[in-house]
């Protein structure tokens, strides 16, 4: 009997990986899962960006969540119920992301949500679901004031770009002795925009560096030689990638590629080890703030990178967006059972605003990766860290 649970376990594990194989190579869709809670199961929706410019970091967030789901189910569920999660994808489109939490919500009845990933898509969702009363959690979005926007049902587990920027832009100025700057920004994404555009220039004025010119791109670009040739004249101090790691990747190899020598700085986005594997020798010496070293010696941490990674279908290293998305699961199982929420059908009101008051009312919560607390914005706040690649890896500089 033990030996037949066992072999359907590796057996499901097996399937399961084949399926998200076919699902980052765009073969298939995600499952579109629509049953609703039965009275044993706790169902929480998860809005994924598992293709479009950001399909690296849904995917991970995806297989982070089905993580949190094995072992929350393992550690008893939650007060008793199984959890469950129902899977859609946004493609990274702010309309479509629409469509996904208003499925989730309307037809699928969830519980609580557990999503979306993008500050563009969060934008959009989280008046949906504050209409709705219904707790969102997004573990990656980080633009500007969207927080404060979305009160009392909206929150964000993760780092903010102002947060995490300033410790890492101040180092990286000082270190290098950078008078001038000029910035390469995506400005069709919105998190590298306000980066490019409004955290990264605010805070060089404190700084006293001159922004020399920002020159702007949009996700998809491939060929970044004219926008390069263009900072090349201005020779600038030091350079800022405000991307995600595609571009940000590019623009690193065709900087280097047109003989420039300036050291990089780039916001969280880019503390994804694709960045580095796209970008090769062109990363080393970039610094990166960031909210969580991956890295870190940390056992708890080594031991949840190691199992991410025997479980990723391409066996790679994840962003930290992946992680907080793991520790948002567990973060809803210690609200539902501590807030005193009954998950009774007929209390599904009153839990909800259990749920949420408990979100608001975290400080200094211990989680995976440390501790994190929620601000009256709903904004996460946790310990702003200073990365640097070197030798092709990220290494923490402020530990």
């Amino acid at each position: 009997m033990r030996a037949r649970g066992g072999m359907s376990m590796r057996y499901s594990r097996f399937v399961t990986r084949v399926v998200m194989v076919a699902a980052a190579l765009g073969l298939v869709m995600l499952p579109q899962a629509s049953a609703q809670a039965s009275s044993h199961e706790v169902v929480i929706g998860v809005p994924l960006s598992v293709s479009g410019p950001a399909g690296e970091y849904g995917r991970q967030q995806r297989i982070a969540t089905d993580m949190a789901v094995e072992d929350i189910n393992a550690a008893g569920g939650i007060k008793g119920k199984k959890l469950r999660v129902i899977h859609y994808d946004d493609a990274s489109k702010p309309d479509e992301c629409i469509n996904v939490v208003r499925r989730l919500i309307e037809r699928d009845k969830v519980f609580a949500l557990a999503g979306p990933l993008l500050s563009s898509c969060t934008l959009v969702t989280f008046p949906i679901a504050n209409r709705a009363q219904v707790p969102i959690v997004s573990s990656a979005s980080s633009a500007p004031g969207i927080g404060a926007k979305n009160r009392p049902w909206a929150f964000r587990n993760t780092t903010l770009e102002a947060d995490s920027a300033w410790p890492a832009l101040e180092y990286w100025v000082k270190k290098n002795k950078i008078k001038s700057v000029a910035i390469f920004v995506d400005n069709k994404d919105i998190v590298s925009k306000a980066n490019g555009t409004i955290v990264v220039p605010s805070l060089l004025k404190i700084l006293n560096v001159e922004l020399l010119d920002t020159v702007s791109f949009q996700s998809g670009n491939v060929d970044f030689s004219a926008h390069v040739t263009k900072v090349k004249q201005l020779n600038p101090g030091g350079i800022v990638i405000a991307a995600l790691q595609n571009e940000g990747a590019g623009v690193a190899r065709e900087v280097r590629r047109q003989g420039m020598q300036q050291s990089f700085w780039g916001p969280q986005p880019l503390a994804v080890p694709t960045f580095i594997e796209l970008g090769g020798k062109a990363t080393e010496g970039t610094i990166i703030a960031a909210g969580l070293w991956l890295d870190s010696p940390d056992p708890k941490i080594a031991a949840w990178v190691k199992r991410y990674v025997d479980l990723d279908p391409f066996h790679r290293r994840p962003h930290f967006v992946a992680i907080f998305q793991y520790e948002t699961m567990w973060i809803y199982k210690n609200c539902i059972e501590k807030s005193g929420a009954t998950l009774d059908p007929k209390d599904l009101e009153s839990d909800r605003v259990k749920v949420r008051d408990c979100w608001q009312n975290l400080k200094d919560h211990p989680v995976l990766s440390g501790t994190m607390s929620i601000n009256e914005d709903g904004d996460g706040k946790r310990k702003a860290l200073i990365l640097e690649v070197r030798n092709g890896k990220f290494e923490i500089v402020n530990p």
